[in-house]
């Protein structure tokens, strides 16, 4: 269904998490400029803070990380008690089919590959956006 640039079903509140900087505040700010709210941290201590604190509908994590990577963050986020757990999603170079499957076992909803196709992540966001219903508080 083609839908006009920009347009969303809903906004969606959403935690990029990656280790480099200019990677995360730079999906952060692609993520705003079609509609929805982002916000960027660079590592999964602070990823963690930001979920428990903030209603969060989606989760896109880099795996490869220092400290606490990707996998160890969403079996983390998977684990907390949350009124509604975000959908978590990796985005990540790593596309063995052992990743993956731990990616599953972990609590991963979804695995993008990188380099992202923008039109993939709009898509995926979307199907997200109608799974959620209408937003619960304003835009």
């Amino acid at each position: 269904m083609a839908r006009p640039h920009g347009h969303t079903p809903r906004p969606l509140s959403i935690l990029v998490v990656d280790d480099l900087p200019d990677a995360a505040n730079s999906m952060a700010e692609c993520l705003v400029l079609h509609g929805h709210r982002a916000v960027a941290v660079y590592g999964g201590e602070e990823a963690l803070v930001h979920v428990a604190a903030h209603s969060t509908d989606v989760v896109l994590m880099d795996i490869t990380m220092p400290g606490m990577d990707g996998f160890e963050l969403a079996e983390r986020v998977y684990k907390q008690s949350l009124r509604r757990r975000p959908f978590l999603v990796a985005v990540t170079a790593r596309t063995s089919d052992a990743d993956r499957q731990h990616g599953r076992e972990v609590g991963f909803d979804m695995y993008l590959t990188k380099p992202i196709e923008p039109d993939l992540v709009s898509d995926m966001l979307d199907r997200i956006a109608l799974m959620l219903g209408p937003a619960s508080h304003p835009g």
